[in-house]
């Protein structure tokens, strides 16, 4: 009896490390994906100020016209590079969410046949599932919010680009 109860004990301690595991992946994914964006928001913040301090030079030597054609470009730009960001976040987003909810379900399923009067952990790893389902639905609502403003910057971008262009040409 000792035996089994042992046994059972090392299975769910197995079954917790899965899933321990699978959250550790979970939280690196995070923390490279906001490294990533910050590092992103570094540079553009950096090249909006080599831009802006062109457009300083540019008001002071050049004409009035030449400076806001120079400004509706660091807008053009700036909407450019946010919108990318926001595509590049929502594919991270998206595939770390499918990737997680498949090895989740593949843990559940595999730890399911290995015991069948396993309901405990069953019930654990479908919490964890569900778990993780939920926030891939808020991380899914984010991705379309985000969606929805990349295509917004979108528009304004191209807005900006046809005035840019009539500013150029007159």
């Amino acid at each position: 009896a000792s035996a089994g109860w042992q046994s059972e004990v090392e299975w769910q301690v197995d079954g917790a490390s899965v899933a321990a595991e699978a959250l550790l992946e979970l939280l690196l994914a995070c923390s490279l994906n906001v490294l990533e964006r910050r590092a992103h928001e570094g540079e553009r913040r950096s090249r909006l100020q080599d831009l802006e301090v062109k457009c300083a030079e540019l008001a002071e030597e050049k004409s009035l016209k030449e400076a806001v054609v120079v400004r509706q470009e660091v807008a053009l730009d700036t909407m450019r590079s946010d919108a990318d960001a926001c595509e590049r976040r929502l594919s991270c987003l998206e595939r770390t969410c499918r990737d997680l909810s498949g090895r989740l379900e593949a843990a559940a399923v595999q730890e399911l046949r290995k015991r069948d009067g396993a309901a405990c952990l069953v019930r654990e790893l479908s919490g964890l599932v569900a778990s993780v389902m939920d926030m891939a639905a808020a991380w899914r609502e984010s991705l379309h919010h985000d969606t929805s403003e990349a295509a917004a910057a979108r528009v304004e971008a191209s807005r900006l680009e046809e005035g840019v262009r009539e500013l150029v040409e007159s």
